[in-house]
């Protein structure tokens, strides 16, 4: 975005923002919900945001660690390590990859750190290339596409076919390994900026913007930027891993539009994703947006949306089988399509029902199209 555009979308949102405000003042007849919002941006902070980048970093570290271990022994066990700790960094990262403002939105981070969705020959292209190529491999990390910067080039590595023999070859296979190390350390990067952030500098904005410097000047600010990245979250959910790869929407079904189908991890993650974001919005074990419901007396709303999550949760359950296995099989499609139909209902009441409950706005973002 230029700096003519970004000036525009911060008058625009500003404008936003202001009628959210005037509209919520007028609905509360003047009460104050700045308490409440302050409640909200400290609990998720403390004790969501922030552990979940600690244990990202960890994890991404963890998963440097076991790939370096596999390089120095490329056997089938070493291997099974490798892939585990890139599952455990996939767990973590599902519960990060809904905090879609903020650090994880700057410097291109997500995209970095998972380039999705992405076409498979763009991958394979792109991390080839890397894997068999002169260049010193740092540098063309660093300065290549997007593509081989972060989780999914792990995964093509080490769950691709014929991953174990590619990286025993005598050709390229030391290569390859050094490719492997090298995209894990940029992701080891990748998520200490990201924690350092939460921990420090933008974190303590969220978390109060009234006593810390930064782009949010009231805690409304935070709010509206919280639970419109997990609105993001919802729709890229329902699209992008359940519709889209499935051929739900009028579309053929596609195996390696899935987001994990190296790994066959794709359903893993549709898990982990919705589990956090129950527990963003319960606040966790604190104060959340249900709590701010509660104390409006809207348990209606908040039962509305409860129900809506047990209903996902309950269709999730009957998807007993790995989303690659879906794809041309009418009848765990079927099972797919309920799933899909929950998500749908549980997106269109977090849109028109949860904002205006909430006191914030629903902003335009990538995923609402043109």
């Amino acid at each position: 975005m230029n700096s003519k555009s970004t000036s525009l979308f911060r008058l625009f949102r500003a404008g936003v923002l202001t009628a959210s405000a005037l509209s919520l003042s007028s609905m509360a007849a003047g009460e104050s919900f700045e308490k409440e919002y302050l409640q909200i941006l400290k609990q998720a902070r403390n004790n969501m945001i922030v552990p979940a980048h600690q244990e990202l970093s960890a994890r991404v570290q963890t998963l440097k660690t076991k790939a370096s271990a596999l390089c120095e022994a490329t056997n089938t066990q070493s291997l099974e390590q490798a892939q585990q700790a890139w599952r455990d960094v996939m767990q973590t990262w599902m519960s990060v990859s809904l905090i879609q403002f903020g650090p994880l939105q700057e410097q291109d981070r997500r995209l970095r750190m998972q380039s999705w969705p992405i076409r498979e020959k763009l991958l394979e292209r792109a991390v080839e290339g890397l894997a068999s190529g002169p260049d010193p491999l740092q540098d063309a990390i660093n300065n290549g596409s997007i593509a081989i910067q972060g989780l999914p080039a792990v995964e093509y590595l080490l769950f691709g076919k014929d991953a174990l023999n590619k990286l025993q070859s005598a050709d390229h296979g030391a290569r390859r390994c050094q490719a492997l190390t090298a995209i894990a350390d940029h992701s080891v990067t990748l998520a200490t900026e990201l924690e350092k952030e939460w921990t420090d500098g933008f974190g303590d904005n969220f978390e109060n913007p009234f006593e810390a410097d930064g782009d949010l000047s009231v805690p409304q600010e935070g709010v509206d930027e919280y639970l419109n990245g997990l609105m993001t979250g919802i729709q890229q959910i329902t699209a992008n891993k359940v519709a889209a790869p499935l051929g739900l929407e009028g579309r053929a079904a596609k195996l390696k539009a899935l987001e994990s189908f190296h790994s066959r991890n794709s359903i893993a993650n549709i898990r982990h994703n919705l589990s956090a974001l129950r527990r963003f919005y319960m606040g966790g074990d604190s104060y959340g947006f249900d709590d701010f419901l509660l104390s409006r007396d809207n348990a209606a709303m908040h039962k509305k949306v409860t129900g809506l999550l047990d209903e996902v949760d309950a269709q999730l359950a009957q998807i007993d089988f790995a989303l690659e296995d879906a794809v041309n099989d009418a009848e765990k499609t079927a099972k797919v399509k309920k799933l899909h139909e929950a998500l749908r209902q549980l997106q269109a009441t977090v849109e028109k029902e949860l904002f205006p409950a909430i006191g914030v706005t629903r902003d335009f973002n990538s995923e609402d199209g043109d």
